[in-house]
């Protein structure tokens, strides 16, 4: 019989993935003390395995279908069986790549998610299913690469990759934390803003090399054309043939204009967060405050159009790390700070 991972090797594997798939995510994981480090940091992976294959674009679109429903069977029903039957699916397109060994060890990260307690994996399988489910319905309506409509779907397919990972950390703080039903309510109001911020400014600094690496454009057809620009230019742009009009300039500002409208909401979901629940505050006000950072250097750099991503610098961060703690403690001084970022003055 084939020896399966011991739930030490696995959170131990998990702790050191972590590193690898999610810098940003691993800086705030990395300072959680007890088991809620645990539940995080699987939780992630657990959504960063159907992520993998939804990128993928070598990949047939009905062969992502199908793996990503596997892996949604998975997670609803856990079981060595399923596990081997996906990756058995998945071998075919395996390759070098720190995403990839995540996925090639998907019955670590399930050995781990099984020691959860019950309530926890409740509030963790749910949200995940819904991703997964999303994913498909995304996967079979851009075959070819996903080329997004309008801000209706822009918004749609953030829902489905990041919406739901807000809806899972309220779940996931309302059990650790001891949160009151009022305090999870608010929450629940801001959670969906939480994500949908993170990832609209993951999409605005990775646009080159998500057309690149994975053949994905996530700026709307529609926003483009209402700025006098076109998805023909923007790829024209994004293959280096010519340079970024006024028009395609302009709908980038569109879209980073949404994300600090969502980033708003992202910091009202931390300010509801009660100072007694420091591991829910320090864990989310660092991809946060990163989060401003990037944005303000994609608002003030339209290289976001020939680079691989658009960032803050090194020394930045650890500046902004170094402020961590005064945000935990005070909501004031978390406004404070999080103006210092937005400014450039950290």
């Amino acid at each position: 019989m084939e020896e399966r991972p011991s739930v030490s090797e696995s959170r131990e594997y998990c702790m050191e993935a972590i590193q690898d798939v999610s810098r940003t995510f691993a800086l705030g994981i990395n300072r959680l003390k007890g088991d809620i480090q645990d539940y995080i940091c699987v939780s992630y992976l657990l959504c960063r395995i159907p992520d993998t294959i939804e990128d993928d674009n070598r990949i047939e679109a009905d062969k992502k279908e199908d793996l990503l429903k596997k892996y949604a069977d998975i997670v609803e029903e856990p079981s060595y069986g399923g596990i081997n039957s996906f990756l058995e699916k998945a071998r075919p397109y395996r390759k070098d790549g720190v995403y990839w060994d995540l996925l090639n060890n998907t019955e670590k990260v399930f050995t781990a998610y099984k020691e959860f307690p019950s309530d926890i994996k409740e509030n963790v399988s749910s949200p995940i299913q819904e991703m997964v489910e999303g994913m498909s319905s995304i996967v079979e309506r851009h075959k070819d690469g996903i080329r997004l409509q309008d801000m209706g779907e822009f918004k749609e397919y953030c829902h489905y990759v990041a919406g739901t990972v807000g809806e899972l950390l309220t779940g996931i703080f309302k059990e650790v934390e001891g949160l009151n039903r009022e305090t999870v309510k608010e929450l629940e109001e801001h959670s969906e803003g939480f994500g949908q911020a993170l990832q609209s400014v993951n999409i605005i600094k990775d646009v080159y090399p998500d057309f690149h690496v994975e053949n994905n454009v996530y700026l709307p057809e529609e926003v483009l054309e209402e700025n006098g620009s076109s998805l023909e230019e923007l790829e024209e742009v994004l293959e280096e043939v010519k340079s970024p009009s006024q028009g395609l300039k302009d709908s980038m500002d569109v879209m980073i204009d949404y994300a600090t409208i969502k980033l708003e909401d992202a910091g009202e979901y931390i300010e509801n967060l009660p100072l007694e629940a420091i591991n829910a505050r320090d864990f989310t006000i660092v991809p946060y405050l990163l989060a401003l950072g990037t944005l303000r250097e994609a608002r003030n750099n339209m290289d976001v159009f020939r680079q691989e991503d658009v960032k803050i610098g090194k020394s930045e961060v650890f500046r902004i790390l170094g402020t961590v703690d005064k945000a935990v403690e005070s909501n004031e001084e978390f406004e404070k700070i999080a103006g210092e970022v937005k400014r450039g003055d950290i």
